[in-house]
């Protein structure tokens, strides 16, 4: 585990894997977590217990930790726990729309994206029969998927 950013005076404070490929990171440095709501792989919302704190002192500051993979990193800044929460209670999509400046043969123009923001639903995987595993959509053995486990 990369253990690099809790603080120095924590017991398991160790430097030796700092940055290193193919070790965990806690995320939180070592804060206790009070709330999470995981949509799916690499979306999610996490509030800290110091990050409350400091909320409640600083009033503009962003009192949590939020990730949603494939998302401009502007926009998941926005997203708030309640939007996750929303998306995910009321099994709705959340979209939204960035401006961005493209250049095509050197002229400047202006492309509206309007994008899936939060979306509670696995869009690249299907549920596999056990109701336990998933399947990637595209994989060969989709329709014939021999699950051997044993909640079948």
């Amino acid at each position: 585990m990369d253990l690099s950013n809790l603080p120095k005076t924590h017991d398991f404070y160790n430097c030796s894997n700092e940055k290193a490929l193919f070790f965990f990171k806690d995320e939180t440095a070592g804060d206790r977590i009070v709330l999470t709501i995981l949509m799916r792989p690499k979306s999610y919302a996490i509030i800290t217990a110091n990050q409350i704190k400091t909320w409640r002192q600083v009033s503009d500051s962003q009192p949590w930790i939020s990730k949603n993979k494939g998302v401009h990193s502007g926009i998941t800044q926005m997203l708030s726990p309640a939007m996750f929460l929303y998306s995910l209670t009321r099994q709705t999509k959340i979209q939204s729309q960035i401006t961005k400046i493209a250049s095509t043969n050197h002229n400047l123009s202006l492309q509206i994206i309007r994008k899936n923001t939060l979306n509670h639903h696995l869009t690249k995987h299907c549920l596999n029969e056990c109701g336990l595993h998933v399947i990637t959509y595209g994989a060969d053995n989709v329709e014939t998927c021999n699950c051997s486990c044993v909640l079948k």
